[in-house]
Formats: C-alpha cells, structure tokens, sequence
C-alpha cells in the first residue's frame, strides 16, 4: 500500500507534468524570446524561437518573430524566408504580409507588392500600411510620381502619424527636393513615435540630403539613446564626422564603441582602419597590437594586423604574423589562408624582382 509520503511525490510529479504540458512550454519560449528581442539578445531569441518551433512547427507568429530576428542581425534572406513561411501558415498574416510587401518594393518585384497589400486590404479596406504600399508601388514608375504625391498626402492628412505613411511621402518630397517638406512630415509622426528607428534613419537622410549636418547628428544621437548597444549608429556618426573632417570627434566614437564592446574584432579593426586613412600608422598599430593582445586567440585580429603591415608597406612584419598564424594553426582554415598569404607576398616580390631585372 502506498504511503502518504509515496502519494505525494506521485501527486506533485502528474501536476508538474500537466504544468509542463507542450502549450504551456510553448508560451514560456515565446515570452522569452520576447523578453530577449525587448533585450536587443538576438542570439537567445534565436534559440527561444527554435524551441517554440519544436514544440509546434505551424506557429506562424514565432516564424513572424524569428524573421525580425534575423533582420535586426541583417540576415536579410533568412528574414524573407521566415517571413513567407509565417504567411503559408497565415495567409492573411497583416504584419508578414506588410513586411514582405516592403522586400518586394525594395527589389522593384511590382506584382508580388500590389498582392501582398491587396490581402491586407481584403481584411481590412483602409489599413494604413498597405495603402502605402500600394501608392509606394505606383510611384516606382517616374511618369507616376505627380499624381501619386496626392495620394500620398491625403493618406498622410488621415493617419499623419503612421510611420510608413509619413517614410512614404517624405520619401516623396524627398525626390524633389522638398526637404523641409520631407522633414515635418516625418517629425509629425516622431511626435507620436519619438523612438521609431524607421522614422529616425529616414529623418537623418533627408537632413543630410539637405545639408543639415546639426541635425543629422542630433537624430544619430537619438538613435543611439533608442538602442544603446548598436554599433551601426555609432559608426553612422563616426562617417558623418569623417565627413565633415571632424576627426577627433570620430575617434572618441569609435574608441567608445570598443570601450563598450572589448571582445569584437570588428570594432578593433574599424578603429584601426580609421588611424590608416589618416596615415597616423603607430596608432593604427597600436590599436592591433593590443587587441591580439587583449584577444591572443583570435586569427582574425593576426589577419588584420598582417594586412596592415602590407598595407604600410612593412612587409617583413606581415611575414612574421603570417608565419605565427601558420605555425598557431598548423593545417586548421587560418593557417591554410596564412600559407596562401604568404605564397601570394612570394609571387608579388618575384614578379617585382623580375620587373626590374635589366634586359639583354
């Protein structure tokens, strides 16, 4: 006979097993993976995902939230795969279907444009995202831009704050120059959507285009504050700097962009790219030296160092960093392309040498 004891265990372990039932795991990976993407942790969003799709291969919003995933790593084809998987499941998926509309646009694919925003429409006949996509589609061909900036205005005068309205005409007034025009329709919807990162970037082109540096660089510090750990923006205001030959300010951001993230080669690289373009070779050096000291493990950071030591003409040092790749990783990828490397510095010395040998 089973004791109280015995009883209990078996009664918790069948309420564990009912609380940790497929639904309930399900709903627990995708409050994580939104948790991690409100995060900007896109990697364990990723697993997130993939966990809810194990469980249930047909959920079609965690294909939708897979794809913004991969489009926030750039993953730009995966993004569109994801995206027409969410709306297989879902045909009439508003937010899948408005995003791939966009895909469509962008490639000029006219056709699938106008059917994406006609299912949208169908749902729902004054959807404000698929209306503009639809006037976006119709401005493509030149000889249609005067009767669609109209349109585009009537649809900013009913949703003036929708943010693919108001990229719509200011991309519009863009394209003739009506830059202040482009402006306060897109400051218009950043009242209502201040930390819109489509509304933003789309503000900081029209002000460049129109010569507003000031302001251009206001909004790529907006832009920072709205995502912090982004290295795109900052490196968008290290050009503009650059630009504008404001050279110590675009070093400051880019030393604080290794500062916040000492681990990525990418970064190192792209500061020490900057010291070579303005032909300041030890702190370029300097800023390799470190970081293969700071990150001895990484061939990438040897490449980069070895690449800039060719590139300033100190060939015996890229030989050298070459040769420790080579020695480092023996037959492994890396020192494999160091062997190429340095077979390729061989072939080049040769052919020089032969160039200058005096003729018979």
């Amino acid at each position: 006979m089973m004791n109280a004891r015995n009883f209990l265990i078996v009664l918790v372990a069948i309420t564990c097993a009912a609380c940790g039932g497929p639904e309930e795991r399900k709903a627990k990976y995708m409050a994580r993976a939104q948790e991690y993407i409100g995060l900007a942790n896109y990697p364990k969003a990723r697993v997130a995902l993939r966990n809810v799709l194990k469980i249930d291969p047909n959920d079609a919003e965690a294909y939708y939230l897979f794809a913004q995933v991969e489009e926030k790593e750039k993953n730009w084809r995966a993004a569109v795969q994801l995206y027409q998987e969410a709306v297989r499941l879902v045909p009439d998926h508003t937010a899948a279907q408005i995003s791939l509309g966009k895909y469509y646009l962008e490639a000029r694919l006219i056709e699938h444009v106008v059917e994406a925003a006609d299912t949208v429409l169908k749902k729902d006949p004054h959807h404000p995202q698929a209306s503009a996509l639809k006037i976006a589609a119709q401005a493509v061909t030149e000889q249609a831009l005067p009767s669609v900036i109209p349109k585009a205005e009537a649809l900013a005068t009913q949703f003036p704050a929708e943010p693919d309205v108001a990229i719509l005409l200011a991309t519009l007034y863009g394209t003739q120059q009506r830059y202040r025009d482009a402006e306060g329709t897109l400051r218009r919807a950043l009242a209502t959507h201040p930390r819109d990162l489509d509304l933003l970037n789309n503000l900081n082109t029209i002000l460049t285009q129109a010569k507003d540096m000031a302001g251009a660089e206001a909004v790529i510090r907006q832009m920072i504050e709205v995502e912090p750990k982004s290295y795109d923006h900052r490196l968008r205001l290290a050009r503009l700097y650059i630009e504008q030959g404001v050279h110590d300010g675009a070093e400051a951001v880019l030393r604080e962009s290794v500062a916040l993230d000492p681990d990525s080669e990418q970064r190192r690289l792209v500061l020490a790219e900057f010291f070579v373009s303005r032909k300041d070779i030890p702190s370029g050096e300097r800023v390799l030296l470190d970081a293969a000291a700071q990150m001895p493990g990484s061939s990438k950071i040897r490449f980069g160092l070895a690449a800039f030591y060719r590139k300033s003409g100190q060939e015996v040092k890229a030989r050298q960093q070459y040769a420790t790749i080579v020695k480092e990783y023996t037959d492994k990828p890396a020192g494999l392309e160091a062997k190429v490397k340095l077979a390729e510095m061989d072939f080049i010395a040769g052919s020089q040498a032969q160039a200058v040998l005096p003729t018979a």
